[in-house]
C-alpha cells in the first residue's frame, strides 16, 4: 500500500537511478549481444535502446510525478525545495539519457556491429 501511494506521488530520484541505469544495462548489453546478433543476423541491439528509452523515461515520469507534488506544498518549505531540486534533476537526467539512448539505437539501425 505505501509503495503504491509513493508511486502516485512519484519518486523525485527516480530519473536520478532510472536514467543512468538504463544506459550503462543498455551499452553494456548492448557489446555482449553483438556476436550472437551477428551470428544469427537477428537485429536485438535497437530494441535494446528502446528499452533503455522506456525505462528512462519512466523515471522521468516518476520524477514528475515528485516534482509536481512537492511545486503543491509538503508540510516544511524546506522540504518540499529540497524535494522538487531533486526531483527537477531527476527529469533532466532521466530526459538526458533517454536522448543518449535514442541516439545510440538510431546508430544501431545504420550499423549492425558485424562491419570489418
Amino acid at each position: 500500500m505505501a509503495v503504491v501511494i509513493s508511486l502516485r506521488k512519484g519518486l523525485p530520484s527516480a530519473g536520478l537511478i532510472a536514467g543512468p541505469s538504463a544506459w550503462a544495462i543498455s551499452f553494456q548489453a548492448s557489446y555482449v549481444i553483438v556476436p550472437w546478433q551477428c551470428a544469427n543476423m537477428i537485429r536485438i541491439v535497437p530494441w535494446l535502446s528502446a528499452l533503455g528509452i522506456l525505462v528512462a523515461l519512466a523515471g522521468c515520469l516518476l520524477s514528475y510525478r515528485a516534482w509536481a507534488a512537492a511545486s503543491h506544498g509538503w508540510d516544511t518549505p524546506a522540504a518540499g525545495r529540497r524535494c522538487a531540486f531533486v526531483a527537477a534533476l531527476g527529469i533532466a537526467t532521466a530526459a538526458l539519457f533517454a536522448l543518449v539512448l535514442a541516439m545510440q539505437g538510431m546508430a544501431s539501425f545504420m550499423f549492425e556491429g558485424c562491419e570489418r
